[in-house]
Formats: C-alpha cells, sequence, structure tokens
C-alpha cells in the first residue's frame, strides 16, 4: 500500500493548498457582482485578496489557510481490498502530508503548521467506507475547518415532526421551510467564527449520525452540480441566505453564501416516518475537496 500512501500524501498536499475551480469561479464571479463599475468596494476589496492568495497558495504549493483543518474522507471500495490496510495507508499519508506543509507558511504571512496539530488532526482523520462494484478505489477528502463547525455538528441535530396532509402524504411546504429556518438559524450563528461565503451542506434523514455524514457529505459536490429534487429548496435558501447581514470579523465580504446542497433519505414522498432529523455542515469560501482514483 506504499503508492496508495504516496497518492494520499499528493491528495492531501494538493487539496491543503488549492480548491475547485468551481469553487474559485463562483468566487470570482462574486467579485465582479460586488464591484461598482470600475470601482472596488467594501465587500469586493476582500473578495480580491482571497482570489490573490487562492491563486499564489496553488503556485507556491504552500497552505491555503493556517487552520490546519479536518481531513475528512470518503472511500469506494471494490472487493477484495483490505479495510484496515487502506485505513493505514490513509492515516499515514495525511501524517506524512501534514508534516511537509509544517515548513510551509501560508500566503497570508502565518506560520507553518504547528507539530501538535499533526499528531491530533492528521493521524485521525475521518474516514467512511463505501462498497463498490467498480475496479478501482475511489477516495474523495474533505479539509475541514476546525472553526467552520456549527453546534448542530457538534452537539447533535434537529428533528422535524412531519404532520400529515389531508390526501395522507405530508405538507412539504411546511417541511421545507422547516428546513429553511434550521439553515438561516445556523448560518447566523456561524457567522461569528466562519468566513464569508460559505457553502452550506444539509443532510436529511432518520438517523443523526447518518445524516452528520450526509450533511458534510454534500460538500463535495460541485457548485455547479444540480439534483431535479432539491433545486427548488436549495436556491430559495441560497435566496434567503443571501439578504442576511452575516458578515464576520476579518471579511468584508456581502455574500453570505455561493452554494447550498441538500442530500439525504427523504426528499420526496413520505411514508411511515414520523420525523425528519436535519443535519448542517458550513464551509468557509475555502472549501478545501478533491479525489483520488486509484488502481
Amino acid at each position: 500500500m506504499l503508492k496508495l500512501r504516496d497518492g494520499i500524501v499528493e491528495l492531501y498536499t494538493k487539496v491543503a493548498t488549492s480548491i475547485p475551480s468551481d469553487v474559485e469561479d463562483a468566487l470570482r464571479q462574486t467579485y465582479t457582482s460586488e464591484t461598482t463599475g470600475s470601482e472596488v468596494d467594501r465587500g469586493s476589496g476582500c473578495l480580491i485578496v482571497i482570489i490573490d492568495n487562492v491563486k499564489k497558495s496553488r503556485t507556491t504549493r504552500k497552505p491555503l489557510c493556517r487552520d490546519v483543518g479536518i481531513p475528512v474522507f470518503w472511500v469506494q471500495m471494490p472487493q477484495g481490498l483490505d479495510r484496515q490496510q487502506i485505513t493505514d495507508a490513509i492515516v499515514e499519508g495525511s501524517r506524512q502530508a501534514v508534516l511537509k506543509l509544517r515548513s510551509r507558511p501560508s500566503d497570508s504571512g502565518e506560520s507553518g503548521i504547528d507539530a501538535a496539530e499533526v499528531n491530533t488532526t492528521a493521524v485521525n482523520p475521518v474516514i467512511y467506507f463505501e462498497d463498490s462494484d467498480k475496479s478501482s478505489l475511489v477516495i474523495d477528502m474533505l479539509l475541514k475547518n476546525t472553526d467552520c463547525q456549527p453546534s448542530t455538528e457538534v452537539q447533535g441535530s434537529f428533528v422535524i415532526a412531519l404532520k400529515p396532509a389531508a390526501d395522507g402524504g405530508v405538507n412539504t411546504e411546511d417541511y421545507h421551510n422547516e428546513i429553511r429556518d434550521i439553515v438561516v438559524d445556523t448560518v447566523k450563528k456561524a457567522k461569528k467564527s466562519v468566513c464569508v461565503p460559505y457553502t452550506v451542506g444539509v443532510g436529511l434523514g432518520s438517523q443523526g449520525d447518518d445524516v452528520a455524514m450526509l450533511s458534510k457529505k454534500q460538500l463535495l459536490r460541485r457548485l455547479t452540480d444540480i439534483n431535479p429534487t432539491t433545486q427548488e429548496l436549495e436556491r430559495k435558501i441560497l435566496e434567503d441566505l443571501n439578504v442576511l447581514d452575516a458578515t464576520t470579523p476579518g471579511s468584508t465580504s456581502e455574500t453570505t453564501a455561493l452554494g447550498v446542497k441538500i442530500g439525504g433519505s427523504f426528499l420526496g414522498s413520505f411514508s411511515g416516518p414520523a420525523s425528519l432529523v436535519v443535519n448542517v455542515s458550513i464551509c468557509c469560501w475555502a472549501n478545501r475537496r478533491g479525489r483520488l482514483i486509484w488502481g
């Protein structure tokens, strides 16, 4: 598994020093929308600094953010592979990648990653395994900033009681409004510590552990990705978020969120369950994610 370990080192380094093209494009579009004519206003001035730092980090291979983050991996594993060997390769590859990044100050001028963070974070990545019928091992990685953890992720999830409609189904408009209120309230609370503009992931289901994973997994989706089942609710929540005054310390962007992505088991017609569990994950503008295909 040495080659896989080396692949994890490269994946981790790439994710830590760059953001995906769709996120960078969205930041540039946001900068343009916040620029009045040829004048750079308060919000777009902050955004152009972010865009410049993204470009520098990608070129110099220095950490994009001082926060080393929490590495979260989703592994699509073909039959015949050893789960423990894959886990060991991910853990050791993560450790080596952070050691490699330690000596590289971020382009914001801050010092490199502290040695203690190597032991407490990189060697304890969160790993989710999924069985796959494909021949290649696919590993998706999200580097979740430690400050980007609202109370719903740390303390638990919200539960919505599903009210039956006259036809025996579920009143979709009511539960959509409740989901919207949960997301907006979570974002309002997060603005004290998480740097806008955000990407917001929402997980829906019947089990707290499942929806916590699902909400984080939505952050892997490209901002341009469209799910016909959820796109209308995602659009509505995004519009509502972007009329909030959610400026955070150190950021002057007028835009609250770049995208909202929703996933889970209960997205269409309901039957049986009496409640819906909702979990919200928030990522700052540095939505650091990437994919490794091995074998």
